[in-house]
C-alpha cells in the first residue's frame, strides 16, 4: 500500500498510511521507528531512505494496524503486558524477539532521550513515548481527537483507559503537542482532560450511544465531544 511521508521536524517524520500513521523518531547515534502500520509492509525501506543512522523498533501496542511491518525487523520492543496481544495478532508476520520495556525507562537515541510510560486500558499493554527535550509526545491510540478509540474486545478496559488518560494528565506540564496515529495531528494536551470526562460518562451512562456492529460484533459508537468511543453494549 502507498504512504505519504511528512517532517514534523528534522529529525522526526511521520508515515502516513490511510487511517493510520506511524513515526520515525532519530537522534545522533540511531533511529526509533514508532509502529510499522498495517499495510505498508516495507517500513523498514521507508525508514532508511530518510535516515542513515541504524534503526531500532519499537511499538505502542500490537494490534494489526501498529505491527503491519514488524516482519523486516529481527526485534521489536514493547510492553510486557502487549505480548499476549502480540502474540495472538501472529507476532507481526515472524518478528518474535521481543524486548521489554518498562514505565520510566528511558531510550536515548545520542542526544535525544525518550521515556516510556505505560499507560493500558486501550490494550493492556499500551505504551506513549515522551520526547523529553523536544516536549512532544507519542500517545499511540490513547489520545485521539477527531477520530474513533476502538474500546470494545477482550483486550480493552475503559476504566484504565480513564486512569492511563489521568496519568498522562498529571504529567501535561512536560509536553506541548500530542502525535496520535489516528485522527488529527498534532493535538493539544487539552484533549486529555476532555476524553477523561467523556469515558467516566460513557461508564455511568450518560452519554446516549449509537448501535454498530463491527467485525461481527456489536458495538455502541459513543460521542464524547472530542472523540468517538466504541464501546460493549450497555
Amino acid at each position: 500500500m502507498e504512504y505519504e511521508i511528512s517532517k514534523i521536524d528534522e529529525q522526526t517524520w511521520v508515515l502516513s498510511e490511510g487511517f493510520v500513521r506511524f513515526f520515525l523518531i532519530a537522534g545522533e547515534k540511531e533511529a526509533l521507528l514508532l509502529d510499522t502500520g498495517m499495510h505498508v509492509g516495507k517500513a523498514l525501506e521507508a525508514a532508511r531512505s530518510l535516515t542513515s543512522l541504524p534503526v531500532r523498533l519499537i511499538n505502542t501496542h500490537a494490534d494489526p494496524d501498529h505491527i503491519g511491518g514488524n516482519k523486516d525487523f529481527s526485534e521489536v520492543m514493547m510492553h510486557a503486558a502487549e505480548e499476549e496481544n502480540y502474540v495472538q495478532h501472529g507476532s507481526g508476520g515472524g518478528c518474535t524477539k521481543i524486548f521489554p520495556v518498562s514505565d520510566g525507562q528511558i531510550i536515548d537515541l545520542g542526544e535525544r532521550p525518550l521515556q516510556i510510560v505505560w499507560i493500558p486500558g486501550h490494550t493492556p499493554g499500551s505504551i506513549g513515548l515522551l520526547d523529553i527535550k523536544r516536549r512532544y509526545f507519542f500517545s499511540g491510540d490513547m489520545v485521539q481527537q477527531g477520530s474513533e478509540i476502538f474500546m470494545f474486545g477482550p483486550q480493552r478496559n475503559l476504566a484504565k483507559f480513564a486512569e492511563s488518560l489521568e496519568k498522562l494528565e498529571k504529567m501535561s506540564d512536560k509536553f506541548d503537542l500530542i502525535f496520535a496515529c489516528h485522527g488529527q495531528l498534532p493535538v493539544k494536551p487539552s484533549v486529555i482532560p476532555e476524553l477523561i470526562a467523556g469515558a467516566k460518562k460513557v461508564m455511568v451512562g450518560e452519554v446516549a450511544g449509537q448501535a454498530r456492529e463491527m467485525f461481527g460484533t456489536k458495538i455502541m459508537a459513543c460521542d464524547v465531544g472530542c472523540d468517538v468511543l466504541l464501546v460493549e453494549p450497555f
